[in-house]
């Protein structure tokens, strides 16, 4: 981030500096549903002009269902060069999450990680899900959004 100061003169690179969004999308369609012990790769959103050295800041929004009570899970972010991302993409963060109540949809998940681009062009990001502990699915309801935001240039 850029810090200015009264009196400053600001210079064009210092704008190029500033958080911008480079992708979003909000979707209602159920995202991933029928999750057991299988990571399973949900929503995802392919962004361009990635900068290499960049950070961005990936921020998903969604509720959790489950089939039993007491189940946990894991979410996982994840990104990939190209228009494509697996589970085999690389993970920059792993999020525990509770559904404690059977056919209950939990309170909105609010979910952010971040990574550093390692070249520039075009990536992928996505969502996984993962049943750690339990013994019914899970499944990735309602409305959800995910964006990407450039928060600070190398």
């Amino acid at each position: 981030m850029v810090a200015f100061v009264a009196g400053q003169k600001i210079r064009a690179s210092d704008l190029n500096k500033l958080v911008s969004r480079v992708g979003s999308l909000t979707t209602s369609a159920t995202g991933i549903s029928g999750v057991a012990g299988t990571e399973t790769m949900g929503d995802t959103l392919t962004v361009s002009g990635l900068v290499s050295g960049d950070l961005y800041r990936v921020a998903y929004d969604c509720v959790l269902n489950c089939t039993v009570n007491g189940n946990y899970f894991e979410m996982r972010m994840r990104y990939a060069t190209g228009a494509t991302v697996t589970t085999a993409g690389t993970s920059f963060r792993v999020i525990p999450q509770t559904v404690v109540t059977q056919g209950n949809w939990e309170p909105e998940k609010h979910l952010v990680g971040e990574f550093t681009a390692p070249s520039s062009g075009q990536f992928t990001v996505g969502i996984s899900l993962k049943r750690t502990a339990g013994a019914g699915t899970g499944a990735v309801v309602a409305e959800r959004f995910i964006s990407v935001d450039r928060v600070q240039a190398a």
